[in-house]
Parts: C-alpha cells; structure tokens; sequence
C-alpha cells in the first residue's frame, strides 16, 4: 500500500467553518429541545397564573406545533430564493421575537400568539439546520459532523428537561421564555459571523398550487392528530384529517406534471446524503 493511500484513507480535519457549523447546530437544537420541554414542564405553572382552562392549554400547546408544521416547506421555498443563511438568522429573530412575548404576554392570546411566531421561527431554524450544514461543510465530512451533531442534539435532550424544571420551579415559566432570548441572539451572531452567505440558487417561479396543498394537507393532518381524543368533535377532526390526506395527494399529482417542482426528487436518488439529512430534519422538528 502507497502512501497516498495511506493519505486517502487519513480522516479529513474539520475545518473552521465545519466547527463553527456544528456549534451552530449544537446551539440550534439545544433551543429547540428547551422549548420542547416548556410544553411540558411550564403548562401548569401557566395555567394557574393566566387562568386558562383545559381548552385554551391545549391551543397553547398546539398553535407551536401547527404553526411550525405549516411553515416547514415555506421556509425552505425562501431560503432557495433569499439565501440560506439570511433565512436562517430571520427565524431566530422570529423565535426570539415569540419567546420575549411569551414571557411577557398577560393573557392567553398573547401566549398564543408568541407561540405561533416561535413555531415559525422554530419550524425555519430546525429545517435549514440540515440545509446549512450541508452547504458549509465539505461532502467528506458530512457524515462525521452529522454524528457529532446527532451526539450534541442527544445530550441536549437529556439536560433540558431538568433544566427547563428548575427554571420554572425557582423563579417562575416567564423566564424559562426570556432566557433563550440571549443564546438565540449567540446563535444569530455565530450564523452571522462564521458562515459565507449561502445565497440562493433556484430562480423562475414559485411553485404556489404545490406550496398551497403542501402546506394545507400538512396543517389539516398536524391539526386533526393533535385534537383527535380532545375536546373538538371527533366527527369534524375526522373530516379535517381526510381533508388533510386528500391535499396531500392532489400535492403529489401537482408535483409530477409541475415543470418547476417544490421539491427537486432528482437530488434524493442521485445520492443517500440528502435522504439522511432530510430524515434528521425532520426528527429535529418533530420534537417541536
């Protein structure tokens, strides 16, 4: 054996942008495992101090989660278009946004409406995660990142709960809310900072009728999962469920006679890579 291939089969450093990629990640997911756990841990503390009832602690719950399902594919449609990164630093903005009026809000509606502008912001964060990572780090080290990254998430999800319990025990669920304000603001610097511009490449039109049942079949299905066995009717959850099915596979015969297709399938089997990295995407936003 040569020594070039000894040198072929050394491991490939990480360079200074993958480090500060992976950071990027470890600070994206430890936020959004936190916010996970305040869905949790903080609603009875809520529910006492702003008086809400069994119905309104559910909207509390699930305007996050639909509002992140329902903004998930748009914010990738904008970061093709408007660049990875400055979509990136907008849904922290956003995220930083909800969270400051949620720790502030005064009444349900206020907690509501942080938390739909959380979920979009949640939903931006978590999707170009993946987008970033891919784009900023070389294709030999993508998956040596992504295992450290995975690792990172992993431990992240151990320490929030506990974390996100003494917070709210000690000194109150508003401030569980505000303290994420000054590591999103880290986070945005980091993006900011240590990664290139990431400038969007697709041009031509949106894809509106695939974005639309998309984003429709997606909403009506998160929406009807989370009120089945609620206090909704189970007739009309039923029939937003089918409604959702339906979207969903008018969205697949619009993808397959589309000339501009809302999402390039072309590129899921010329290489395993963007597979796994769509399958840890949606992992990471799941737990939102």
């Amino acid at each position: 054996m040569t020594a070039a291939s000894h040198a072929g089969a050394a491991p490939v450093p990480l360079a200074r942008g993958s480090i500060a990629a992976l950071a990027l990640m470890g600070i994206t997911a430890f936020l959004v495992r936190l916010d996970a756990a305040a869905s949790t841990l903080a609603l009875p503390s809520i529910q006492r101090d702003l008086s809400i009832d069994a119905a309104g602690l559910e909207w509390t719950t699930l305007s996050y989660m639909v509002a992140s399902a329902a903004f998930a594919v748009p914010a990738g449609t904008l970061a093709d278009r408007l660049g990875k990164r400055r979509v990136y630093v907008a849904g922290i903005v956003l995220f930083a946004i909800g969270s400051v009026l949620c720790a502030l809000s005064p009444h349900i509606y206020a907690l509501i409406l942080g938390r739909i502008i959380a979920g979009i912001g949640g939903a931006t964060v978590a999707v170009l995660a993946m987008a970033i990572l891919a784009s900023s780090v070389p294709r030999p080290q993508i998956p040596r990142i992504v295992g450290l990254w995975a690792a990172v998430s992993s431990s992240a999800a151990v320490i929030a709960p506990a974390l996100t319990g003494l917070v709210v025990e000690s000194i109150g669920w508003r401030w569980f809310f505000g303290m994420n304000v000054v590591p999103l603001l880290l986070a945005a610097v980091i993006v900011t900072r240590a990664l290139p511009p990431l400038e969007g490449h697709r041009e031509g039109r949106v894809a509106v009728m695939s974005l639309a049942l998309l984003t429709g079949g997606v909403l009506a299905i998160t929406g009807a999962l989370s009120l089945l066995g609620g206090a909704g009717s189970d007739t009309g959850t039923l029939m937003v469920l089918v409604l959702g099915i339906v979207l969903l596979a008018a969205f697949g015969l619009q993808e397959r006679r589309a000339t501009q297709q809302l999402i390039p399938w072309r590129a899921f089997a010329r290489s395993p890579i963007p597979v796994c990295l769509l399958l840890l995407a949606v992992i990471s936003w799941s737990v939102t």
